[in-house]
């Protein structure tokens, strides 16, 4: 039997989800921001993209609200400013949610052209398409805030791209 909805133990439980996604999504950047690349906030491998994607996918989108909240607590723990912990946060989940929307959108149709691929084919498409905008809108951040230079600009939004394209290719499939 399903527990209703709104019954304590239901939202006790779908709590205890969110705290523990909330958790390992914490920790798991933490150990990534080991790798960034000074001076912005570029890291080549940033695992908790594909763990938002993965994860996401597996429960559902009722829990993108957890992953910016750990995203900004993280930015907090780092001595960094509301506003660029906001935009930073608001560009992870937008990352999360675009890659979901892209599995979901084209899924169907690449299974039909690609049958024995189609895993493979769907993950190379959320993997090449979601972190653009996670990495133009989390860099230009940094630029304008001053953070990086004019020089260090487009390495910084490759390096980025980069890092959460591996990410996904490596933990979605």
């Amino acid at each position: 039997m399903k527990d209703h909805p709104f019954s304590l133990r239901h939202v006790l439980k779908e709590s205890a989800v969110a705290l523990a996604i909330g958790i390992i999504y914490f920790f798991v950047a933490k150990f990534s921001l080991l790798t960034t690349v000074a001076p912005g906030q570029s890291s080549p491998f940033f695992i908790p993209s594909g763990f938002a994607i993965g994860i996401l996918l597996l429960l559902g989108t009722r829990y993108l609200p957890m992953i910016f909240l750990a995203k900004f607590v993280l930015g907090l723990s780092n001595h960094r400013d509301y506003y660029l912990n906001a935009i930073s946060s608001l560009a992870s989940v937008s990352e999360a949610y675009v890659g979901i929307y892209l599995y979901k959108s084209f899924k169907d149709t690449i299974s039909e052209y690609y049958e024995y691929q189609s895993t493979l084919v769907s993950v190379s498409v959320v993997a090449l398409l979601a972190p653009i905008f996670s990495a133009l809108i989390g860099v230009t951040n940094l630029y304008y805030l001053g953070i990086i230079k004019d020089e260090g600009f487009f390495s910084h939004i490759l390096t980025w791209y980069t890092g959460d394209v591996l990410s996904i290719f490596i933990l979605l499939p």
